[in-house]
Protein backbone atom coordinates (compact mmCIF):
# COMPACT_ATOMS: atom_id res chain seq x y z
CA UNK A 1 0.00 0.00 0.00
CA UNK A 2 3.15 2.30 0.90
CA UNK A 3 4.47 1.68 -2.45
CA UNK A 4 0.89 2.39 -4.10
CA UNK A 5 0.40 5.55 -2.51
CA UNK A 6 4.57 6.74 -3.22
CA UNK A 7 3.65 5.86 -6.82
CA UNK A 8 1.15 8.04 -6.99
CA UNK A 9 2.61 10.95 -5.56
CA UNK A 10 0.70 10.36 -1.87
CA UNK A 11 1.70 10.35 1.47
CA UNK A 12 -0.39 8.67 4.26
CA UNK A 13 -3.29 9.32 1.72
CA UNK A 14 -3.06 13.26 1.38
CA UNK A 15 -1.48 14.75 -2.15
CA UNK A 16 1.33 17.67 -1.41
CA UNK A 17 0.60 21.56 -2.37
CA UNK A 18 3.01 21.67 -4.84
CA UNK A 19 1.87 18.69 -6.42
CA UNK A 20 -1.73 20.13 -6.74
CA UNK A 21 -0.39 23.27 -7.94
CA UNK A 22 1.46 21.89 -10.57
CA UNK A 23 -1.35 20.46 -11.86
CA UNK A 24 -4.37 23.55 -12.30
CA UNK A 25 -3.94 25.07 -15.38
CA UNK A 26 -4.47 29.38 -15.58
CA UNK A 27 -7.43 30.59 -17.62
CA UNK A 28 -7.68 34.18 -19.52
CA UNK A 29 -7.65 37.20 -17.45
CA UNK A 30 -10.36 39.53 -18.06
CA UNK A 31 -7.36 41.73 -19.83
CA UNK A 32 -6.80 39.06 -22.19
CA UNK A 33 -10.79 38.39 -22.97
CA UNK A 34 -10.99 41.80 -24.10
CA UNK A 35 -8.51 41.77 -26.01
CA UNK A 36 -9.77 38.75 -27.85
CA UNK A 37 -13.44 40.59 -28.41
CA UNK A 38 -11.99 43.40 -29.63
CA UNK A 39 -10.10 41.93 -32.04
CA UNK A 40 -13.43 39.50 -33.36
CA UNK A 41 -15.39 42.78 -33.64
CA UNK A 42 -12.40 44.47 -35.54
CA UNK A 43 -12.73 40.83 -37.54
CA UNK A 44 -16.34 41.02 -38.32
CA UNK A 45 -16.81 44.95 -38.88
CA UNK A 46 -14.05 44.37 -41.92
CA UNK A 47 -15.88 40.91 -43.16
CA UNK A 48 -19.22 40.87 -42.57
CA UNK A 49 -19.79 43.69 -44.58
CA UNK A 50 -17.23 41.93 -47.21
CA UNK A 51 -19.83 39.20 -46.83
CA UNK A 52 -23.24 41.16 -47.39
CA UNK A 53 -21.72 42.74 -50.60
CA UNK A 54 -21.45 39.46 -52.18
CA UNK A 55 -24.73 38.28 -51.14
CA UNK A 56 -25.64 41.44 -52.48
CA UNK A 57 -24.01 40.82 -55.53
CA UNK A 58 -25.63 37.60 -55.85
CA UNK A 59 -28.78 38.60 -55.44
CA UNK A 60 -28.61 41.60 -57.96
CA UNK A 61 -27.24 38.86 -60.54
CA UNK A 62 -29.82 36.58 -59.33
CA UNK A 63 -32.99 39.54 -60.34
CA UNK A 64 -30.74 40.49 -63.49
CA UNK A 65 -31.07 36.84 -64.09
CA UNK A 66 -34.45 36.75 -63.39
CA UNK A 67 -35.32 39.90 -65.66
CA UNK A 68 -32.85 38.93 -68.73
CA UNK A 69 -34.82 34.96 -68.86
CA UNK A 70 -38.82 36.63 -68.64
CA UNK A 71 -37.72 39.27 -71.66
CA UNK A 72 -36.47 37.16 -73.50
CA UNK A 73 -39.55 35.02 -73.08
CA UNK A 74 -41.46 38.31 -73.97
CA UNK A 75 -39.75 38.40 -76.66
CA UNK A 76 -39.99 34.80 -78.13
CA UNK A 77 -43.97 35.13 -77.35
CA UNK A 78 -43.98 38.16 -79.17
CA UNK A 79 -43.34 36.70 -82.18
CA UNK A 80 -45.57 34.22 -81.83
CA UNK A 81 -48.34 35.88 -80.47
CA UNK A 82 -47.87 39.88 -81.07
CA UNK A 83 -46.79 42.44 -77.98
CA UNK A 84 -48.54 41.94 -74.52
CA UNK A 85 -50.96 44.76 -74.59
CA UNK A 86 -51.45 44.26 -70.60
CA UNK A 87 -48.90 43.14 -67.71
CA UNK A 88 -51.39 40.64 -66.34
CA UNK A 89 -50.73 39.31 -70.52
CA UNK A 90 -46.63 40.02 -69.59
CA UNK A 91 -46.98 37.79 -66.53
CA UNK A 92 -48.98 35.25 -68.10
CA UNK A 93 -46.22 34.69 -70.08
CA UNK A 94 -43.36 34.93 -67.59
CA UNK A 95 -45.46 32.20 -65.77
CA UNK A 96 -45.30 30.10 -68.82
CA UNK A 97 -41.32 30.79 -68.56
CA UNK A 98 -41.46 29.00 -64.69
CA UNK A 99 -41.51 33.06 -63.38
CA UNK A 100 -44.66 32.90 -61.10
CA UNK A 101 -45.96 35.88 -59.95
CA UNK A 102 -45.67 35.17 -56.33
CA UNK A 103 -41.88 34.38 -56.95
CA UNK A 104 -41.55 37.34 -58.68
CA UNK A 105 -40.04 39.17 -55.89
CA UNK A 106 -36.56 40.48 -56.30
CA UNK A 107 -34.20 38.97 -53.63
CA UNK A 108 -32.32 42.19 -53.25
CA UNK A 109 -33.67 44.73 -50.81
CA UNK A 110 -34.68 48.45 -51.85
CA UNK A 111 -35.26 46.39 -55.82
CA UNK A 112 -38.11 46.30 -57.34
CA UNK A 113 -39.51 44.19 -60.36
CA UNK A 114 -41.37 46.72 -63.18
CA UNK A 115 -42.70 46.43 -66.43
CA UNK A 116 -42.44 48.60 -69.45
CA UNK A 117 -45.69 48.12 -71.59
CA UNK A 118 -43.89 50.52 -75.15
CA UNK A 119 -41.03 48.46 -75.04
CA UNK A 120 -42.84 44.78 -73.47
CA UNK A 121 -40.21 44.04 -71.15
CA UNK A 122 -39.13 43.98 -67.46
CA UNK A 123 -36.99 46.22 -65.91
CA UNK A 124 -35.19 45.77 -62.23
CA UNK A 125 -35.48 49.46 -60.63
CA UNK A 126 -33.59 50.72 -57.49
CA UNK A 127 -35.45 52.43 -55.14
CA UNK A 128 -33.58 55.20 -53.11
CA UNK A 129 -36.53 56.48 -50.52
CA UNK A 130 -38.95 56.81 -53.72
CA UNK A 131 -36.57 58.05 -56.27
CA UNK A 132 -36.49 55.15 -58.68
CA UNK A 133 -33.79 54.34 -61.53
CA UNK A 134 -33.31 51.59 -63.72
CA UNK A 135 -30.78 48.85 -62.68
CA UNK A 136 -31.32 46.81 -65.29
CA UNK A 137 -31.38 46.44 -68.60
CA UNK A 138 -28.09 49.14 -68.45
CA UNK A 139 -28.87 52.13 -70.41
CA UNK A 140 -32.78 52.26 -70.40
CA UNK A 141 -34.69 55.34 -69.13
CA UNK A 142 -37.89 54.89 -67.35
CA UNK A 143 -40.91 56.80 -67.71
CA UNK A 144 -43.60 56.57 -65.51
CA UNK A 145 -46.54 56.53 -68.21
CA UNK A 146 -45.54 53.31 -69.43
CA UNK A 147 -44.34 51.61 -66.19
CA UNK A 148 -46.51 49.24 -64.47
CA UNK A 149 -44.91 47.90 -61.15
CA UNK A 150 -46.76 45.36 -58.48
CA UNK A 151 -47.80 47.38 -55.32
CA UNK A 152 -48.41 46.03 -51.74
CA UNK A 153 -49.01 48.03 -48.59
CA UNK A 154 -45.41 49.09 -47.63
CA UNK A 155 -44.27 50.40 -51.25
CA UNK A 156 -48.08 51.54 -52.33
CA UNK A 157 -47.25 55.23 -51.62
CA UNK A 158 -43.73 55.66 -53.23
CA UNK A 159 -45.08 54.45 -56.69
CA UNK A 160 -48.35 56.63 -56.79
CA UNK A 161 -46.16 59.22 -56.06
CA UNK A 162 -43.90 58.19 -58.57
CA UNK A 163 -46.96 57.84 -61.33
CA UNK A 164 -46.86 54.64 -61.87
CA UNK A 165 -49.49 52.29 -63.17
CA UNK A 166 -50.77 50.45 -60.31
CA UNK A 167 -50.83 46.40 -60.65
CA UNK A 168 -52.31 44.23 -57.66
CA UNK A 169 -53.27 40.88 -56.19
CA UNK A 170 -56.80 39.97 -54.66
CA UNK A 171 -56.41 36.54 -52.89
CA UNK A 172 -59.68 37.33 -51.07
CA UNK A 173 -63.39 38.69 -51.33
CA UNK A 174 -61.91 41.78 -49.55
CA UNK A 175 -59.14 42.50 -51.32
CA UNK A 176 -61.47 42.78 -54.29
CA UNK A 177 -63.76 45.22 -52.67
CA UNK A 178 -60.90 46.67 -51.69
CA UNK A 179 -59.02 47.34 -55.03
CA UNK A 180 -62.04 48.38 -56.91
CA UNK A 181 -63.72 50.71 -54.35
CA UNK A 182 -60.86 52.36 -52.52
CA UNK A 183 -57.44 50.55 -53.30
CA UNK A 184 -55.03 49.92 -50.40
CA UNK A 185 -53.90 53.70 -50.86
CA UNK A 186 -57.67 54.77 -50.28
CA UNK A 187 -58.08 56.74 -53.32
CA UNK A 188 -58.93 53.85 -56.01
CA UNK A 189 -56.21 54.56 -57.91
CA UNK A 190 -55.10 50.49 -58.45
CA UNK A 191 -54.90 50.54 -62.77
CA UNK A 192 -54.86 46.63 -62.70
CA UNK A 193 -55.99 43.64 -60.31
CA UNK A 194 -55.14 40.18 -61.04
CA UNK A 195 -57.76 37.49 -59.05
CA UNK A 196 -55.15 34.58 -57.56
CA UNK A 197 -57.69 32.19 -57.02
CA UNK A 198 -61.25 31.43 -57.80
CA UNK A 199 -63.69 34.01 -55.38
CA UNK A 200 -66.42 34.14 -54.21
CA UNK A 201 -68.21 37.72 -53.33
CA UNK A 202 -71.22 35.78 -51.33
CA UNK A 203 -74.10 38.36 -50.88
CA UNK A 204 -71.89 41.14 -51.27
CA UNK A 205 -72.73 43.58 -54.47
CA UNK A 206 -70.36 45.98 -55.64
CA UNK A 207 -71.31 49.23 -56.97
CA UNK A 208 -68.72 51.45 -58.65
CA UNK A 209 -68.74 55.05 -59.35
CA UNK A 210 -66.44 57.84 -60.94
CA UNK A 211 -63.66 57.07 -58.43
CA UNK A 212 -63.21 53.90 -60.96
CA UNK A 213 -61.12 54.94 -63.63
CA UNK A 214 -60.12 52.65 -66.55
CA UNK A 215 -59.67 49.65 -63.91
CA UNK A 216 -59.33 46.26 -65.13
CA UNK A 217 -59.52 43.17 -63.36
CA UNK A 218 -58.11 40.00 -64.70
CA UNK A 219 -59.30 36.82 -63.54
CA UNK A 220 -56.60 35.24 -64.49
CA UNK A 221 -57.95 31.72 -65.76
CA UNK A 222 -60.12 31.99 -62.66
CA UNK A 223 -63.87 32.64 -61.68
CA UNK A 224 -65.60 34.91 -59.82
CA UNK A 225 -69.20 34.16 -58.28
CA UNK A 226 -71.28 37.42 -57.54
CA UNK A 227 -75.43 37.28 -56.48
CA UNK A 228 -77.91 39.46 -57.65
CA UNK A 229 -80.06 40.18 -54.62
CA UNK A 230 -83.99 40.50 -53.98
CA UNK A 231 -83.79 43.91 -54.15
CA UNK A 232 -82.43 43.70 -58.31
CA UNK A 233 -79.50 45.23 -57.41
CA UNK A 234 -76.47 43.62 -59.34
CA UNK A 235 -73.71 41.28 -58.37
CA UNK A 236 -71.08 44.37 -60.05
CA UNK A 237 -72.98 47.97 -61.55
CA UNK A 238 -71.00 50.32 -62.97
CA UNK A 239 -72.39 53.85 -63.65
CA UNK A 240 -71.64 57.77 -63.59
CA UNK A 241 -68.37 57.57 -65.31
CA UNK A 242 -66.62 54.84 -64.15
CA UNK A 243 -64.73 52.46 -66.40
CA UNK A 244 -64.25 48.56 -65.80
CA UNK A 245 -62.64 45.72 -68.01
CA UNK A 246 -63.25 42.11 -66.95
CA UNK A 247 -60.96 39.88 -68.45
CA UNK A 248 -59.44 36.14 -68.90
CA UNK A 249 -61.98 33.99 -66.95
CA UNK A 250 -65.63 33.54 -65.98
CA UNK A 251 -68.16 35.79 -64.00
CA UNK A 252 -70.79 33.45 -62.38
CA UNK A 253 -74.04 34.76 -61.38
CA UNK A 254 -75.91 33.44 -58.78
CA UNK A 255 -79.72 34.45 -58.87
CA UNK A 256 -81.39 33.14 -55.58
CA UNK A 257 -84.21 34.57 -55.97
CA UNK A 258 -85.11 33.21 -59.72
CA UNK A 259 -86.66 36.76 -61.24
CA UNK A 260 -85.45 37.08 -64.62
CA UNK A 261 -85.45 40.47 -64.89
CA UNK A 262 -82.49 40.87 -62.17
CA UNK A 263 -79.04 41.33 -63.80
CA UNK A 264 -75.62 39.95 -63.26
CA UNK A 265 -74.28 42.99 -64.26
CA UNK A 266 -75.05 46.45 -65.10
CA UNK A 267 -74.10 49.34 -66.94
CA UNK A 268 -75.66 52.43 -66.29
CA UNK A 269 -75.51 56.00 -65.71
CA UNK A 270 -72.74 56.98 -68.38
CA UNK A 271 -70.62 53.98 -66.83
CA UNK A 272 -68.53 51.96 -69.24
CA UNK A 273 -67.85 48.03 -68.90
CA UNK A 274 -65.79 45.90 -70.64
CA UNK A 275 -65.91 42.27 -70.76
CA UNK A 276 -62.95 41.11 -73.19
CA UNK A 277 -62.30 37.11 -72.91
CA UNK A 278 -64.63 36.35 -70.46
CA UNK A 279 -67.36 33.71 -70.37
CA UNK A 280 -70.43 34.83 -68.37
CA UNK A 281 -72.46 32.63 -66.86
CA UNK A 282 -75.92 32.95 -65.00
CA UNK A 283 -79.02 30.33 -65.78
CA UNK A 284 -81.44 32.71 -63.56
CA UNK A 285 -80.74 35.83 -64.03
CA UNK A 286 -80.54 38.33 -66.96
CA UNK A 287 -76.66 38.91 -68.00
CA UNK A 288 -76.44 42.56 -68.58
CA UNK A 289 -78.29 45.72 -68.02
CA UNK A 290 -76.97 48.78 -70.00
CA UNK A 291 -78.82 51.74 -69.41
CA UNK A 292 -78.44 55.45 -69.11
CA UNK A 293 -80.86 58.62 -68.04
CA UNK A 294 -83.20 60.94 -69.55
CA UNK A 295 -81.66 63.01 -72.16
CA UNK A 296 -78.46 61.80 -71.62
CA UNK A 297 -75.21 63.61 -73.21
CA UNK A 298 -73.08 61.09 -72.53
CA UNK A 299 -73.29 57.56 -73.63
CA UNK A 300 -73.14 54.30 -71.34
CA UNK A 301 -71.01 52.19 -72.87
CA UNK A 302 -70.56 48.45 -72.96
CA UNK A 303 -67.95 46.78 -74.32
CA UNK A 304 -67.95 42.97 -76.02
CA UNK A 305 -64.60 41.29 -77.20
CA UNK A 306 -64.09 37.37 -77.63
CA UNK A 307 -66.87 35.72 -74.77
CA UNK A 308 -69.36 34.05 -74.30
CA UNK A 309 -72.86 35.15 -72.64
CA UNK A 310 -75.24 32.47 -71.40
CA UNK A 311 -77.79 33.66 -69.74
CA UNK A 312 -81.62 33.49 -68.98
CA UNK A 313 -84.21 36.26 -69.96
CA UNK A 314 -81.69 38.28 -72.16
CA UNK A 315 -77.90 37.97 -72.43
CA UNK A 316 -78.07 41.70 -72.99
CA UNK A 317 -80.83 44.27 -72.39
CA UNK A 318 -81.82 47.79 -71.94
CA UNK A 319 -85.19 49.55 -70.91
CA UNK A 320 -87.37 52.09 -72.24
CA UNK A 321 -88.65 53.64 -68.78
CA UNK A 322 -86.79 56.60 -69.37
CA UNK A 323 -87.03 58.81 -72.59
CA UNK A 324 -83.74 59.67 -74.76
CA UNK A 325 -81.21 57.52 -73.17
CA UNK A 326 -78.31 56.87 -74.72
CA UNK A 327 -76.26 53.52 -75.06
CA UNK A 328 -73.09 52.47 -76.86
CA UNK A 329 -73.18 48.30 -77.59
CA UNK A 330 -70.20 46.76 -79.56
CA UNK A 331 -69.59 43.07 -79.70
CA UNK A 332 -67.05 41.29 -81.42
CA UNK A 333 -65.74 37.52 -81.87
CA UNK A 334 -68.48 36.27 -79.49
CA UNK A 335 -71.56 33.74 -78.64
CA UNK A 336 -74.31 35.14 -76.97
CA UNK A 337 -76.90 32.58 -75.98
CA UNK A 338 -80.40 33.56 -74.25
CA UNK A 339 -80.92 29.88 -73.73
CA UNK A 340 -84.36 29.59 -75.58
CA UNK A 341 -85.53 32.72 -74.76
CA UNK A 342 -83.47 36.32 -76.15
CA UNK A 343 -80.18 36.71 -76.83
CA UNK A 344 -79.78 40.78 -77.14
CA UNK A 345 -82.62 43.51 -76.87
CA UNK A 346 -81.90 47.16 -77.35
CA UNK A 347 -85.13 49.21 -77.38
CA UNK A 348 -83.47 52.82 -76.00
CA UNK A 349 -81.39 55.53 -78.73
CA UNK A 350 -78.22 54.75 -79.22
CA UNK A 351 -75.74 52.40 -81.48
CA UNK A 352 -75.51 49.00 -81.25
CA UNK A 353 -72.61 47.65 -83.79
CA UNK A 354 -71.54 44.31 -84.04
CA UNK A 355 -68.82 41.75 -85.48
CA UNK A 356 -68.14 37.91 -86.56
CA UNK A 357 -70.90 37.68 -83.15
CA UNK A 358 -73.59 34.60 -83.00
CA UNK A 359 -76.58 35.54 -81.35
CA UNK A 360 -79.00 32.30 -80.28
CA UNK A 361 -82.53 32.58 -78.74
CA UNK A 362 -85.67 30.63 -78.64
CA UNK A 363 -88.00 33.70 -79.07
CA UNK A 364 -85.60 36.42 -80.77
CA UNK A 365 -82.24 36.08 -81.16
CA UNK A 366 -82.15 39.92 -81.82
CA UNK A 367 -84.73 42.61 -80.91
CA UNK A 368 -83.90 46.07 -81.95
CA UNK A 369 -86.82 48.43 -80.84
CA UNK A 370 -87.37 52.19 -80.91
CA UNK A 371 -86.70 55.27 -82.38
CA UNK A 372 -82.68 56.61 -82.87
CA UNK A 373 -81.08 53.25 -83.17
CA UNK A 374 -78.70 52.59 -85.30
CA UNK A 375 -77.16 49.12 -85.58
CA UNK A 376 -74.99 47.40 -87.74
CA UNK A 377 -74.44 43.52 -87.77
CA UNK A 378 -71.27 42.27 -90.13
CA UNK A 379 -70.28 38.84 -90.09
CA UNK A 380 -73.01 37.47 -87.49
CA UNK A 381 -75.32 34.57 -87.01
CA UNK A 382 -79.16 34.62 -85.81
CA UNK A 383 -80.98 31.81 -84.73
CA UNK A 384 -83.84 31.16 -82.98
CA UNK A 385 -84.55 27.81 -82.12
CA UNK A 386 -87.21 27.04 -79.63
CA UNK A 387 -89.92 25.04 -80.34
CA UNK A 388 -93.32 25.67 -78.79
CA UNK A 389 -96.73 23.73 -78.90
CA UNK A 390 -98.85 26.45 -80.07
CA UNK A 391 -99.53 29.19 -82.32
CA UNK A 392 -98.65 31.72 -79.38
CA UNK A 393 -94.65 31.03 -80.56
CA UNK A 394 -95.91 33.56 -82.79
CA UNK A 395 -95.81 36.41 -80.14
CA UNK A 396 -93.90 35.77 -77.32
CA UNK A 397 -91.77 37.17 -75.31
CA UNK A 398 -90.83 39.00 -71.48
CA UNK A 399 -92.25 42.27 -70.23
CA UNK A 400 -89.41 44.09 -70.03
CA UNK A 401 -90.82 45.54 -66.51
CA UNK A 402 -91.94 42.56 -64.40
CA UNK A 403 -90.06 39.82 -66.17
CA UNK A 404 -93.06 37.86 -66.59
CA UNK A 405 -92.52 35.50 -69.60
CA UNK A 406 -96.13 36.76 -71.74
CA UNK A 407 -96.40 33.71 -74.09
CA UNK A 408 -99.53 32.08 -74.48
CA UNK A 409 -101.72 35.25 -75.73
CA UNK A 410 -103.79 35.39 -78.99
CA UNK A 411 -102.61 38.51 -79.59
CA UNK A 412 -103.43 40.25 -82.51
CA UNK A 413 -100.81 43.45 -82.33
CA UNK A 414 -97.29 44.30 -80.73
CA UNK A 415 -98.03 44.22 -76.75
CA UNK A 416 -96.94 46.29 -73.73
CA UNK A 417 -93.40 45.34 -72.72
CA UNK A 418 -91.64 42.95 -74.90
CA UNK A 419 -94.17 40.60 -75.82
CA UNK A 420 -93.75 41.16 -79.69
CA UNK A 421 -93.40 38.84 -82.87
CA UNK A 422 -90.63 35.88 -82.67
CA UNK A 423 -88.10 35.73 -85.21
CA UNK A 424 -84.15 35.76 -85.62
CA UNK A 425 -84.18 39.45 -85.72
CA UNK A 426 -87.00 41.07 -85.05
CA UNK A 427 -87.07 45.12 -85.96
CA UNK A 428 -89.13 48.48 -84.76
CA UNK A 429 -92.67 48.35 -83.06
CA UNK A 430 -96.63 48.05 -84.12
CA UNK A 431 -98.40 51.21 -84.96
CA UNK A 432 -100.74 50.73 -81.86
CA UNK A 433 -98.28 50.60 -79.11
CA UNK A 434 -96.62 54.29 -79.27
CA UNK A 435 -94.39 53.47 -76.43
CA UNK A 436 -91.55 53.64 -78.29
CA UNK A 437 -92.90 56.34 -80.76
CA UNK A 438 -90.10 58.54 -80.61
CA UNK A 439 -90.21 60.84 -83.10
CA UNK A 440 -91.84 63.96 -84.19
CA UNK A 441 -92.79 66.11 -87.44
CA UNK A 442 -89.50 67.96 -86.72
CA UNK A 443 -87.20 65.59 -85.13
CA UNK A 444 -87.31 62.36 -87.27
CA UNK A 445 -85.96 59.65 -85.15
CA UNK A 446 -85.44 56.40 -87.74
CA UNK A 447 -84.36 52.83 -86.45
CA UNK A 448 -81.44 52.17 -89.21
CA UNK A 449 -80.20 48.50 -89.14
CA UNK A 450 -77.12 47.53 -91.63
CA UNK A 451 -76.36 43.84 -92.82
CA UNK A 452 -73.13 42.60 -94.36
CA UNK A 453 -72.43 38.69 -94.42
CA UNK A 454 -75.24 37.57 -91.92
CA UNK A 455 -76.50 34.35 -91.35
CA UNK A 456 -79.84 33.59 -90.53
CA UNK A 457 -81.25 30.12 -88.87
CA UNK A 458 -84.64 29.90 -88.27
CA UNK A 459 -85.06 26.45 -86.50
CA UNK A 460 -87.59 26.82 -84.04
CA UNK A 461 -91.22 25.64 -85.08
CA UNK A 462 -94.88 25.53 -83.91
CA UNK A 463 -95.06 21.69 -83.01
CA UNK A 464 -99.10 22.18 -83.34
CA UNK A 465 -99.13 24.03 -86.75
CA UNK A 466 -97.79 21.36 -88.85
CA UNK A 467 -94.04 21.89 -87.99
CA UNK A 468 -94.56 25.73 -89.08
CA UNK A 469 -90.82 27.53 -88.94
CA UNK A 470 -90.70 31.00 -87.27
CA UNK A 471 -89.57 34.13 -89.44
CA UNK A 472 -86.61 34.63 -90.04
CA UNK A 473 -86.54 38.92 -89.71
CA UNK A 474 -89.78 40.80 -88.75
CA UNK A 475 -89.82 44.63 -88.68
CA UNK A 476 -92.26 47.22 -88.83
CA UNK A 477 -92.37 50.89 -88.45
CA UNK A 478 -94.79 52.68 -85.42
CA UNK A 479 -95.19 55.38 -87.26
CA UNK A 480 -93.55 57.96 -90.17
CA UNK A 481 -91.28 59.87 -88.14
CA UNK A 482 -89.88 56.51 -86.41
CA UNK A 483 -90.11 54.28 -89.68
CA UNK A 484 -87.18 51.46 -90.12
CA UNK A 485 -84.82 51.51 -92.47
CA UNK A 486 -83.58 48.19 -93.35
CA UNK A 487 -80.41 47.55 -94.90
CA UNK A 488 -78.67 43.82 -96.72
CA UNK A 489 -76.11 42.24 -99.05
CA UNK A 490 -77.25 39.49 -101.18
CA UNK A 491 -75.38 36.79 -99.02
CA UNK A 492 -77.64 38.32 -96.00
CA UNK A 493 -80.87 38.13 -98.55
CA UNK A 494 -80.09 34.84 -99.62
CA UNK A 495 -80.03 33.87 -95.79
CA UNK A 496 -82.76 35.06 -94.90
CA UNK A 497 -84.63 33.25 -97.01
CA UNK A 498 -82.89 30.36 -96.50
CA UNK A 499 -85.00 29.08 -93.46
CA UNK A 500 -88.06 30.04 -91.65
CA UNK A 501 -90.52 32.38 -93.04
CA UNK A 502 -88.16 34.48 -94.23
CA UNK A 503 -88.54 38.47 -94.79
CA UNK A 504 -91.89 39.98 -93.22
CA UNK A 505 -92.76 43.50 -92.22
CA UNK A 506 -95.63 46.32 -91.74
CA UNK A 507 -95.70 49.57 -92.53
CA UNK A 508 -93.13 52.88 -92.78
CA UNK A 509 -90.57 50.50 -93.75
CA UNK A 510 -87.57 50.99 -95.93
CA UNK A 511 -85.42 48.26 -97.75
CA UNK A 512 -82.21 48.52 -99.53
CA UNK A 513 -83.61 52.30 -100.24
CA UNK A 514 -87.04 51.36 -101.30
CA UNK A 515 -90.38 52.29 -99.46
CA UNK A 516 -92.56 48.66 -98.82
CA UNK A 517 -95.47 48.20 -98.88
CA UNK A 518 -97.01 46.35 -95.72
CA UNK A 519 -97.02 42.47 -96.81
CA UNK A 520 -99.27 41.09 -93.94
CA UNK A 521 -97.34 42.68 -90.74
CA UNK A 522 -100.20 40.95 -88.58
CA UNK A 523 -98.62 38.28 -87.86
CA UNK A 524 -101.34 35.87 -86.63
CA UNK A 525 -102.90 36.80 -90.50
CA UNK A 526 -99.88 35.11 -91.80
CA UNK A 527 -99.99 32.25 -88.98
CA UNK A 528 -103.44 31.64 -89.87
CA UNK A 529 -102.70 31.77 -93.87
CA UNK A 530 -100.51 28.61 -92.90
CA UNK A 531 -102.75 26.70 -90.80
CA UNK A 532 -106.03 25.01 -92.35
CA UNK A 533 -107.70 26.09 -88.96
CA UNK A 534 -107.22 28.01 -86.30
CA UNK A 535 -108.44 28.36 -82.91
CA UNK A 536 -108.57 31.82 -80.72
CA UNK A 537 -108.93 29.63 -77.21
Amino acid sequence: MQKLLKTCGMRGGVQSNSSLKQRIKRGFTIMELVIVIAVIAVLAAVLIPTFANVIDRANLSNDTGTVRNINEALLADEVLNGKAETMGDALRVAREAGYDIDKISPSTDGYIYAWDDKENQFMLLENNDGDFSVYYPEGVQISAENTWVIADDDNYADFQRAGYHIFQLAESSEEVIDRLTSGTGGTGEVDYILLSENIDMGDTTINLNSNLSNVTLDLNGNSLSVKSDANAASGITVQSGATLTLANGTVKIDETTNKTEHAGLSVILGGSLTLDNVNLDTSEATGIFVQNEKNATEPTELIINNSQIEANAYCVGTNANFENQLVNISITDSILNGNGETALMINVPGELNATNTTFIGGMQSVIVRGGDITATFNGCGFENNVTYNGKFGWQAGLNSATGVWMGNRPLNKWDQGNCIPMACLTIGNDEDNTGYACGTADNELPTSVSLTNCMFEATGEDSAAGNHKYMTVYLEGSDEYTKINLNYDSATAASIDGTGYGLVYGANVVINGAAMADNESDCNRIYAANLSARSDN
